[in-house]
């Protein structure tokens, strides 16, 4: 008896370790699921970082772009300067940001019959090139702006000479 309680002890000694170890092993095994899903996360990183380079490559190209395009009109528009003068072009190129900044004063403030008779008789004082002289396609949308603004501001004053 004390034989088989000793055999029996000594393969609990040595099949305990046998077995942790195989479970061990078992449990730390990943399935394949795990590995897929591991394997989907770094596919999933990788092409972030391909993404985020293909922009840092969109936005180099297009700031490339950018300056051949500004290189290339530079003489453009220096030729267009030559020829109409640097005060014609100057008073031209500044409606844009004018007629905007208007714009958006109408929209904050309430401006009276004074006011409004006040800043088209300023707006009027801008030298610009007339109708009926030569224009560069490059003044006739400004043009066409600052026109719309003068027919509004007309408008305003009407109304606020008919309302009174």
């Amino acid at each position: 008896m004390d034989n088989v309680l000793q055999a029996i002890k000594d393969i609990v000694l040595i099949a305990v370790p046998i077995i942790t170890a195989y479970i061990t092993y078992r449990t730390n095994k990943k399935s394949k699921k795990e590995l897929n899903a591991e394997l989907e996360v770094r596919l999933k990183e990788q092409d972030n970082e391909t993404a985020n380079e293909i922009k840092k490559m969109q936005k180099q190209l297009e700031v490339q772009n950018m300056q051949s395009s500004w290189e290339n009109s530079t003489p453009t528009t220096q030729k267009y300067i030559d020829e109409a003068g640097i005060k014609r072009y100057g008073n031209v190129s500044s409606l844009t940001p004018l007629v905007s900044q208007i714009y958006q004063e109408f929209q904050n403030k309430n401006l009276d019959v004074e006011d409004l008779k006040t800043l088209k008789k300023m707006l009027l004082s801008i030298q610009l090139p007339a109708e009926d002289e030569e224009l560069y396609p490059y003044e006739i949308p400004k043009l066409m702006e600052y026109k719309k603004l003068l027919r509004y501001i007309d408008k305003l004053i009407a109304n606020l000479e008919a309302n009174n």
